[in-house]
């Protein structure tokens, strides 16, 4: 995903998420270790880009958070 917003030039910033075991998507944000991961707080980015179904789940949340302000592919 960095690759890709690098080829587009655009701005961005990659923040580190780790999880707990079981690695189970819908149980995502349960198991997202807060204290291991970056911090995500607003300002609120205008595109989350995933690679895995974990984060996706963690990216329709921030999502929710920015009143839909903020586009998860």
């Amino acid at each position: 995903m960095q690759v890709l917003a690098g080829a587009l030039g655009w701005p961005h910033t990659i923040k580190k998420l780790a999880f707990r075991a079981p690695h189970v998507p819908a149980l995502a944000r349960l198991l997202l270790d807060r204290r291991a991961s970056d911090p995500l707080e607003p300002p609120w980015p205008d595109l989350v880009l995933c690679g895995e179904g974990l984060t996706s789940v963690i990216a329709r949340c921030l999502r929710r958070r920015a009143a839909g302000a903020v586009k998860a592919l």
